[in-house]
């Protein structure tokens, strides 16, 4: 169900800092990043792949009960089920919590076609308003720094931060792992502003956004490395038109 990938400043690796699972047999299923030293798992996926999650993490000797989730974006293809992680609390952006509470359908993109195989978005939808599920804001996570973009991408200390890239999303996190001068990006489908149909961005946000991921952009180099929501989907491939 998932190619494993392993990264240590920026090259592959046996074991790595951070450890990338992509899914092998889901058109629409985002990667998985799992991020040992900070006890993180950025995205689960889409609801199939979580299933085998936990057993592919003990697979590779991580313990991940004590592990926190992480979600750039409440797209039914990154939240996956947490109930199959044991996890009840999956934190994302403040933003995307609001957006969920005031228009559910639309945060997790139900309306979109491969959202209705197997009612994935209506699981998620039923677990939360059960209880199941319950959303938590990053900012309740102390070890996790809000940064502006700009402040992001040029953050020295180490240490897991976020930031907000409005476009894909209502408020889709993007988040920035730095280890030792290394920074390892996580920009999930930011750079896929223009795909979603429920977010409207007048000029100027199109504008800042376009200027973010050009910044993006120039930033891989030897002490960058930019990983994307998909592998298999063309969203690594999109920061680098501008």
């Amino acid at each position: 169900m998932f190619q494993v990938k392993a990264y240590s400043k920026g090259q592959d690796a046996k074991a790595g800092e951070v450890i990338r699972l992509i899914p092998t047999n889901k058109q629409v299923a985002s990667d998985v990043y799992v991020l040992p030293e900070r006890k993180a798992i950025i995205d689960l996926s889409h609801p199939e792949c979580t299933a085998v999650l936990p057993d592919t993490l003990l697979s590779l000797g991580i313990h991940w009960h004590d592990y926190r989730l992480l979600a750039t974006h409440l797209h039914f293809d990154h939240i996956g089920n947490p109930l199959n992680m044991g996890k009840p609390i999956l934190y994302t952006s403040a933003g995307e919590i609001e957006h969920y509470r005031t228009d559910t359908e639309s945060a997790v993109w139900k309306d979109f076609p491969l959202a209705q195989e197997g009612k994935v978005a209506d699981r998620f939808i039923a677990q939360e308003r059960a209880g199941g599920v319950q959303l938590a804001s990053l900012d309740a996570l102390p070890d996790i720094k809000k940064r502006s973009v700009e402040g992001l991408l040029n953050e020295q200390s180490n240490g897991l931060y976020y930031a907000i890239m409005k476009g894909h999303s209502m408020a889709h996190a993007v988040f920035a792992y730095v280890v030792h001068g290394f920074t390892y990006l996580f920009y999930g489908d930011a750079a896929a502003y223009s795909v979603n149909p429920h977010i409207s961005l007048n000029e100027q946000e199109r504008i800042t956004v376009r200027e973010q991921l050009i910044a993006i952009n120039k930033r891989k180099n030897g002490n960058f490395q930019t990983f994307a929501g998909h592998t298999n989907n063309p969203y690594d491939s999109m920061v680098s038109r501008f």
